[in-house]
């Protein structure tokens, strides 16, 4: 793991060009293969590495895998929203050892959910009534999966006011977060 402190005064600006990674549009799977091997080829020397997040976010598996890959890397990770970080590119986001963002970006956090349509249409065996009730079931555990990040992230598991202010945001209706709410939710180191 990575000890953050050191990185709480870091000047992004030395970050070298080489050395930053552009995570913008859809979070999916090409899109995370590409980043995590760039990731990883420059996880050779133990410099930062910047990530720059403009995404509406994207698929929810997609999202824990970059979460992991940022949190989990040998070198430390620095992520600097500049324009958005929607759903799973705000979970993303949580991973990386610095969280920065520009003054006008904007955040979007909800409850994970999934398309039933198309996967309605290629359920084998069950009833629809039965396949609907495994999907609930899918969501509410990806919910609390992501809650639970989001929770350890900004050490509100001991702190029970912050418990709750996470989980009314969590749980309650969407709506675009400033970069100040998203600090006074600890979600961000700071706003640049």
């Amino acid at each position: 793991m990575i000890n953050r402190e050191p990185l709480a005064n870091l000047d992004i600006s030395e970050i070298p060009p080489e050395r930053i990674i552009l995570l913008k549009g859809t979070i999916d799977w090409p899109r995370v293969d590409a980043i995590v091997e760039k990731l990883h080829e420059l996880s050779a020397k133990p410099t930062p590495v910047l990530i720059e997040f403009n995404s509406r976010g994207g698929e929810f598996w997609d999202g824990l895998h970059l979460y992991d890959r940022f949190r989990l890397s040998a070198v430390p990770v620095v992520g600097r929203v500049m324009g958005v970080a929607h759903s799973a590119a705000l979970t993303a986001l949580q991973g990386c050892h610095l969280r920065i963002a520009s003054a006008n970006a904007r955040f979007v956090l909800h409850e994970p959910y999934m398309e039933l349509r198309t996967r309605l249409k290629r359920r084998t065996g069950t009833s629809v009534l039965e396949f609907v009730a495994t999907q609930i079931d899918a969501v509410s555990e990806n919910s609390l999966r992501v809650l639970n990040i989001l929770l350890e992230r900004v050490g509100a598991t001991a702190d029970e006011v912050m418990r709750r202010k996470v989980e009314n945001l969590f749980f309650g209706e969407e709506r675009i977060l400033t970069p100040e709410e998203i600090l006074e939710f600890r979600f961000l180191d700071r706003i640049v």
